[in-house]
């Protein structure tokens, strides 16, 4: 298995920035994702700590998905962060 390769370019208020070229290795798990979910949220609650997923995470995975839908909603063109509602 090979792993995860990502590109992204971003523009943001000050202009365009250089492409971002990220590679992910592959993860193997032995759960599901929603019982490894389960399991980290049971843990936290036991025990206290940080996510592995904080919420402002979860936000900035929002927005760049948002941005992805509405790109493509308007025939691929670029679209600027943070999402406008239209």
């Amino acid at each position: 298995m090979s792993d995860h390769r990502f590109e992204l370019s971003l523009r943001g208020p000050d202009g365009p920035h250089d492409l971002i070229h990220k590679t992910f290795p592959r993860q193997h798990t032995t759960t599901g994702a929603i019982q490894g979910a389960v399991d980290e949220m049971v843990n936290l609650i036991a025990n206290g700590g940080e996510s592995v997923s904080p919420p402002r995470e979860a936000r900035r995975t929002l927005e760049i998905m948002l941005g992805c839908l509405q790109s493509h909603a308007q025939g691929g063109c670029r679209v600027d962060a943070p999402i406008q509602d239209k």
